[in-house]
């Protein structure tokens, strides 16, 4: 499949690279054979989204899991949007994706840029002002802070 002498982190005109496009495809064979080939779990594109950013995105839960067993940067802020994959789990109201980036030490109270698309909410505000019921709830199991202001308006998840 892959030739030993390949660069498995070769990049596109995007700055994507096969893991990347892989994780975001949800083609966990191919993840887990880059992931043996030593493949850069943090990989970034010309957004700055990486391969964990990708998968979380398009809701693909066992690469999820596959990129953090190998230790992937949860915390990573993309170019684009300000945003870290458990941010954009929290906006597409994805319990699932939440909960794995929770298990792989997310910042639970980590924010938005604030030129975001989300501003410099964190999580738990976000979740709130979304509407999504199952996230918000895991976000207080795991200790969310409720008292968090964003510097914008100064409000609170419950304000």
């Amino acid at each position: 499949m892959l030739d030993q002498n390949e660069d498995v982190d070769s990049q596109d005109h995007h700055g994507q690279t096969p893991l990347s496009r892989a994780a975001k495809n949800g083609d966990d064979g191919v993840v887990k054979l880059l992931l043996e080939r030593n493949a850069d779990v943090d990989s970034q594109d010309e957004v700055g989204q990486t391969p964990l950013f990708r998968a979380a995105r398009n809701r693909q839960d066992a690469v999820v899991k596959l990129l953090l067993d190998r230790t992937a940067n949860v915390d990573l802020q993309d170019a684009w949007y300000g945003q870290t994959p458990l941010l954009l789990a929290v906006e597409l109201g994805d319990d699932t994706v939440v909960q794995l980036l929770l298990k792989g030490h997310a910042n639970i109270n980590s924010r938005g840029s604030e030129n975001s698309i989300i501003g410099d909410h964190a999580p738990l505000s976000w979740a709130v002002k979304s509407g999504h019921e199952k996230v918000v709830k895991l976000l207080l199991d795991w200790n969310a802070d409720i008292d968090l202001q964003d510097t914008e308006y100064g409000q609170t998840p419950l304000s």
